[in-house]
């Protein structure tokens, strides 16, 4: 099983390249890790794939953070095994057969003809997805990874997987952090224990390495 989080963008300028997403989901993702007291140093990166593995591509990290359809962008955290795999896609090949696309994943967000406007005027969407028995760096970094798209786009998070809890989504990214893997803000008993555990899991992943 795996989980996702796709981001609706309304604006795309120069300042979204790959350096500036995995610069920012670094700082969040360090500003969590001192918030749960947890004293790692970890770092992200990036390379292209071809779908088929026919070839993996190192990339200049200060070109735009947009790849062909044919690609999905592999990110891995050092000193950790694993990583999290994320799809560059038009919008055009949701809204040519649902033309109700953005309206319907927003949900509650009240789309206006010039908030439609800006987001189709953007054409792309991104998704991150988490793949069962991932770690747990992992699974906290990929909603980092997912939230700095966001916000670098000012865009909105969703998802209808269950990567997090349904009741915030459509999401901002300061809505995704503030709540994103704080046991304290749980909704329920279950997801307390699984961050609860994965947090756990960060000191012991990294004691036996």
């Amino acid at each position: 099983m795996s989980t996702t989080f796709t981001i609706i963008p309304t604006k795309i300028d120069n300042d979204l390249t790959f350096q500036s997403v995995l610069s920012l989901a670094n700082q969040t993702l360090k500003n969590q890790l001192d918030k749960l007291l947890i004293n790692l140093s970890v770092g992200l990166s990036v390379n292209i794939h071809d779908n088929k593995e026919a070839y993996v591509n190192n990339i200049n990290l200060n070109t735009k953070f947009i790849w062909a359809d044919n690609e999905y962008a592999w990110f891995t955290v050092d000193k950790s095994n694993g990583g999290t795999d994320a799809y560059c896609e038009k919008l055009s090949e949701h809204l040519s057969d649902w033309d109700t696309y953005i309206q319907d994943t927003l949900g509650n967000v009240i789309v206006t003809p010039q908030l439609k406007q800006q987001i189709t005027g953007c054409e792309y969407e991104w998704y991150f997805r988490r793949s069962a028995g991932q770690s747990p760096i992992i699974s906290l970094a990929y909603g980092h990874l997912s939230a700095a798209v966001a916000k670098l786009t000012d865009g909105y998070i969703y998802t209808y997987d269950g990567a997090w809890h349904d009741n915030i989504f459509p999401a901002t990214a300061d809505q995704l952090l503030e709540v994103y893997f704080y046991p304290d803000k749980a909704n329920n008993d279950e997801d307390y224990d699984w961050a609860t555990r994965c947090i756990e899991g960060l000191k012991t992943e990294f004691d036996s390495r």
